[in-house]
């Protein structure tokens, strides 16, 4: 890993929905070149001004990479579902494909070094894993949690909560 891996998180209290819509709008045009939609869904008033404390590059450079993902997996003409809710006293954002799904043997594996969930069953076959390798450790020193569940053929979920900011 590179010093800039290893780099303190520079943590401030960050409104979730503002930040999550700036990437998906970012996303959206490189989405629609590969013939996908990518939705984003607030549960109510409180999930779109919910704020949780984290390193604003590093939580976007998260969100970009799972959406990357999301879009090498899925298949032409479906959707990709970003949704930002308020569970207890967490900030849950999903992002849900409808792509190729990750066996079983490699999603346990996942948010290893060098394990890439493309290994099997991408269309591009590439991946080092290191994205979702820093994913989780990015997560993780938030004091969040990120999951993952797929099935082959079906589609991936990938599940981060983050603390609320008091």
């Amino acid at each position: 890993m590179s010093a800039a891996d290893e780099a303190p998180l520079r943590v401030e209290p960050h409104s979730i929905y503002p930040l999550v819509e700036g990437i998906v709008k970012e996303k959206i045009p490189i989405f629609s070149l590969q013939k996908l939609k990518l939705e984003l869904r607030a549960q109510d008033e409180i999930a779109k001004s919910a704020s949780a404390q984290l390193d604003r590059k590093e939580f976007e450079r998260v969100l970009s990479n799972v959406l990357d993902n999301s879009a090498e997996a899925s298949y032409q003409g479906l959707s990709v579902l970003v949704g930002v809710s308020v569970e207890g006293s967490d900030i849950k954002i999903e992002i849900k494909d409808q792509g190729q799904g990750i066996p079983k043997s490699i999603l346990n594996q996942i948010g290893k070094v060098q394990v890439s969930s493309k290994s099997d069953v991408s269309k591009t076959g590439s991946g080092s894993g290191i994205g979702l390798f820093h994913a989780v450790q990015t997560i993780e020193k938030l004091n969040g949690r990120f999951s993952i569940e797929s099935k082959v053929g079906i589609g991936t979920k990938v599940t981060i909560h983050l603390p609320l900011s008091k």
